[in-house]
């Protein structure tokens, strides 16, 4: 097991700043801060898995919106996170040869996941995202070993992607709409174009809401920096269809299916660059799938359960590897007052199988049946007051751990058991808002 260890300062300021910051909170520092932590944000932060501020989250988050120029003129994942410190993407912009790499870390050592779920399929020189910017509503960037949380592939953080919903479309007041959006590039000789329609409606059983996106993109050879050319000829379709019931407002049931179905004429390699050797037909195609239930018991408290099937496709006329994942999942959060002290728990459990199998000329990718349990719980103490509230500051200490169980099966007959203890210590100290000093090791 590898060992992560971070120092780090999150929003830091120079000292004069922070003094005359601390004189002139001192009147609203209090009533603010009390405010704020009545009510837990809707965001739910990557790396925590707790609802909150993210710029009060203890590591370094990203966070790009639907409303960012990055993500809203973006046609490629690679548009929307290129210009993320620490985080670079390989590849030579065709997109499914694009696979990302973060603080040192390759995709093997940080976990891509869609909706709450983890897209890892490995399969050498072909990519790690499938889905079209069209349909993202936001992305979580998280660095920092994560494995305590999010078990394998996170040792170098985890990169989230989550889709839009109806009410992110609508609004308030409004119950409908439909959306049309066309785009081009002139870099990759593209065109395309989306149709949304969504809604929601308050019944005498409940509000009920939907939403339906389809989107085409068609794209030709990419024009790279320095006069250099991609060969590529590409058609994209995209679709997103997501729904929900609250039956009341403690309950949510909720169901969505994203495809993307990408057809290229490429390269073998698509991260190679130049015209070298035979072009390649090759599609990719992937499906996510999700039935969950979310249950708020009290203000404070959430436990959110899915089950999920994902899969992903690659085919050619030579080659082509499947990866069907089914899994269920249920995680949680849960806060207690205690007078002076703050408790809060995080915890969860996964069970999922993974089925991997490889035809024709296919290598590098093993036929197997993977199955994987874990548990995992985290709690974290939050003591004491802003330094401009007569205190030494506020500490919050985090301890958790994460128990992963793996048995991988070949169709050869070999297999492979594992278990493995993922732990977790955190240290944070805030002595006024908007300044966080912290420590971890996992």
């Amino acid at each position: 097991m590898k060992s992560s260890h971070s120092l780090a300062t999150a929003m830091v300021w120079s000292l004069p700043l922070l003094a005359t910051q601390l004189v002139t909170q001192a009147a609203m520092a209090e009533s603010s801060e009390n405010a704020s932590a009545e009510e837990l944000s809707s965001m739910t932060v990557t790396g925590t898995r707790l609802p909150g501020d993210p710029s009060r989250a203890p590591l370094i988050l990203d966070v790009i919106e639907r409303d960012d120029p990055a993500l809203s003129t973006a046609s490629s994942v690679e548009d929307v996170l290129s210009r993320q410190p620490g985080l670079h993407i390989a590849g030579s912009g065709r997109r499914n040869g694009q696979t990302l790499s973060l603080r040192g870390f390759d995709s093997n050592g940080v976990q891509v996941r869609l909706d709450g779920v983890r897209q890892d399929i490995g399969t050498g020189h072909l990519g790690t995202f499938y889905i079209d910017p069209w349909l993202i509503r936001e992305v979580q960037i998280a660095r920092g070993a994560l494995s305590s949380l999010y078990g394998s592939n996170a040792m170098g953080g985890v990169v989230s992607f989550e889709t839009v919903e109806a009410t992110d479309l609508l609004q308030p007041g409004e119950q409908g709409g439909m959306r049309l959006s066309l785009g081009g590039s002139t870099a990759r000789d593209e065109l395309g174009g989306a149709f949304s329609a969504f809604g929601r409606q308050d019944t005498a059983k409940g509000r009920v809401d939907g939403l339906l996106s389809v989107g085409r993109r068609e794209s030709g050879d990419i024009r790279r920096a320095g006069g250099q050319q991609a060969p590529e000829d590409a058609e994209l379709d995209s679709l997103l269809f997501k729904g929900g019931w609250e039956p009341d407002e403690r309950n949510r049931l909720f169901a969505q299916w994203q495809r993307y179905d990408e057809t290229a004429t490429q390269p073998a390699n698509p991260q190679q660059l130049g015209d070298q050797g035979e072009h390649r037909r090759r599609q990719v195609t992937s499906d996510n799938v999700q039935l969950g239930h979310r249950w708020r018991p009290a203000n404070a408290s959430e436990v959110t359960s899915r089950l999920s099937l994902s899969r992903q496709e690659i085919d050619e006329s030579e080659a082509n590897r499947t990866l069907e994942r089914w899994g269920l999942q249920s995680d949680g959060y849960h806060r207690i007052e205690h007078g002076w002290l703050t408790q809060t728990l995080v915890l969860g459990a996964e069970v999922d199988r993974a089925s991997q199998r490889p035809g024709g000329g296919a290598s590098g990718f093993p036929d197997a049946d993977i199955d994987t349990q874990a548990l995992y719980l985290e709690d974290t103490l939050t003591a004491g007051r802003h330094l401009a509230e007569g205190g030494l500051g506020v500490f919050d200490l985090g301890l958790g751990a994460r128990y992963d169980r793996y048995d991988a099966e070949g169709a050869d007959g070999r297999s492979t058991e594992e278990t493995q203890w993922s732990p977790r210590l955190r240290l944070s100290w805030r002595p006024a808002q908007g300044l966080m000093v912290y420590s971890g090791y996992a």
